[in-house]
């Protein structure tokens, strides 16, 4: 399991979970993360996704 160290400020970031079945879906939610890490750049993703996610930053717990 990986720890994700929290920001200067001591807030604890921001998780997220996502949940993908097929090609289509990993690449729209790499989009959205793609998206969302401009705005929270300290957000953790975690979920079930295929390479689109991973390459965004997902931590997969299970490979589509």
């Amino acid at each position: 399991m990986t720890q994700h160290a929290h920001p200067p400020s001591g807030k604890t970031p921001q998780r997220l979970y996502i949940l993908t079945g097929e090609a289509s879906g990993d690449l729209h939610a790499a989009r959205v993360l793609a998206a969302l890490r401009q705005q929270k750049p300290d957000v953790v993703v975690r979920g079930m996704g295929g390479d689109a996610m991973q390459a965004e930053g997902a931590t997969l717990v299970e490979h589509i």
